[in-house]
């Protein structure tokens, strides 16, 4: 099992620099899709418009940047030096610490928010119960995980993009998701199954398959023996990997669409949660 401090080599310095000869074309695709992703995570929120949020695991501080220009007092926690780094210099205040070692206050903030990162914790219901002693009784928690019971790892299997072995501790269906929140002092409100960039990840899977039924030669033994090498590929293998997504867009919208619609499950599972009222247990004090 990977130590914190593997987990924040894995997404260092080379994991949020680009070459330079694609920054260009990168920022304009990146910005576009961060302004869309960020809206849709906002929708998450129940309509709230501004307080205190807390993103675990922040990144470069995208989606924090995105609430405090609507007025949000953000903070955030990130392993990654370089990514903290980042996160600063868009004026986040962000520290290089795990959520239960943190020293936030009890009853701080309106929203705490976890993009992803519940996967990669090896004691997540100690986390879910320093994130209820930080919000407020009213306060909303936003999980968004992968989804194990989609029809994408059922076909996929090991090929299935988000198993991310051996860096997701856990793995999550919207059950067992809703069990560990309910312990942990939640109830959830809202459940959204279909994310707007599930596609890549439909994609990633398939190309995954192929890649390791037909390049076994190259394959990655982590299982991402497409993607993980992406940046270091020869621009011939970029444009037909390229070219071969934009093809298979519409395939993968309407197989997400009707799997939705089918099982109502997609390739990941986002909850938001409301607090259940109540004093702070003895067992939550001391986390």
């Amino acid at each position: 099992m990977p130590s914190d401090e593997e987990l924040g080599l894995l997404y260092g310095e080379e994991f949020y620099q680009k070459p330079a000869s694609q920054a260009l074309s990168f920022d304009y695709v990146r910005s576009f899709v961060y302004r869309l992703w960020a809206g849709q995570r906002r929708g998450a929120l129940l309509g709230r418009t501004a307080g205190k949020a807390l993103d675990v695991g922040c990144g470069d501080g995208e989606f924090l940047a995105s609430l405090k220009s609507n007025q949000w007092d953000t903070y955030g926690l990130e392993f990654s030096a370089a990514a903290c780094a980042l996160a600063r210099s868009k004026g986040i205040n962000v520290e290089q610490v795990d959520l239960i070692n943190s020293d936030f206050p009890s009853y701080f903030f309106d929203v705490v928010t976890m993009w992803h990162v519940l996967e990669h914790l090896s004691d997540p219901l100690s986390a879910l119960h320093k994130a209820k002693k930080i919000l407020k009784d009213d306060g909303l928690l936003v999980i968004e995980v992968p989804n194990s019971d989609c029809l994408t790892f059922h076909l996929f299997k090991t090929h299935w993009t988000p198993l991310g072995i051996p860096w997701h501790f856990q793995h999550f269906t919207p059950k067992t998701l809703s069990s560990i929140l309910s312990t942990a002092g939640f109830t959830v409100t809202r459940r959204q199954n279909f994310h707007l960039f599930d596609f890549v990840l439909t994609f990633s899977s398939l190309m995954n398959w192929l890649d390791i039924l037909k390049r076994q030669e190259t394959s990655n033994p982590n299982g991402h023996s497409l993607f993980a090498d992406f940046s270091q590929a020869g621009n011939t293998r970029k444009l037909f990997f390229m070219a071969l997504g934009i093809a298979l867009l519409p395939v993968c919208l309407l197989y997400l669409t009707i799997t939705v619609l089918l099982t109502g499950n997609s390739e990941t599972v986002t909850l938001t949660c409301q607090k259940v009222s109540g004093e702070i247990t003895e067992s939550e004090k001391t986390r």
